[in-house]
């Protein structure tokens, strides 16, 4: 339990991805890897700090019982989720894709050729 091999099968059945994140710090890679695929995300505010993603991106519930009703209100309504998730695959692809970090940071930038490297090795 807990290594997955391949990932893309799970996100391909998912119909939301819940980042229940009460606590901790960083930036949440979950939630960045749910809006790639398409996929409605439901989180908290704490769970989406630090993305500075826009609002219409993820559902945002705070109290256990908020954060019930709204996975439940996502996985009824296939419209909201399309537009969650394709508001977030927006975002990601906008603000947060290798490709626009690369152009932030120049061609001779040592952290551009980095990523550079590491684009090519997870390709």
């Amino acid at each position: 339990m807990g290594r997955v091999d391949d990932i893309e099968p799970a996100y391909e059945r998912a119909a939301v991805v819940a980042v229940p994140v009460l606590e901790g710090g960083g930036t949440r890679l979950k939630i960045v890897d749910a809006w790639q695929h398409g996929k409605a995300v439901i989180t908290t505010s704490k769970g989406i700090e630090g993305l500075d993603a826009p609002v219409d991106c993820a559902a945002i519930c705070d109290s256990p019982a908020d954060f019930a009703h709204g996975l439940e209100a996502l996985l009824t309504n296939p419209v909201r989720r399309l537009r969650i998730g394709t508001a977030g695959q927006n975002y990601m692809r906008e603000r947060l894709s290798h490709t626009h970090i690369r152009s932030l940071l120049g061609s001779r930038s040592l952290l551009a050729a980095s990523i550079d490297a590491l684009c090519v090795k997870s390709s």
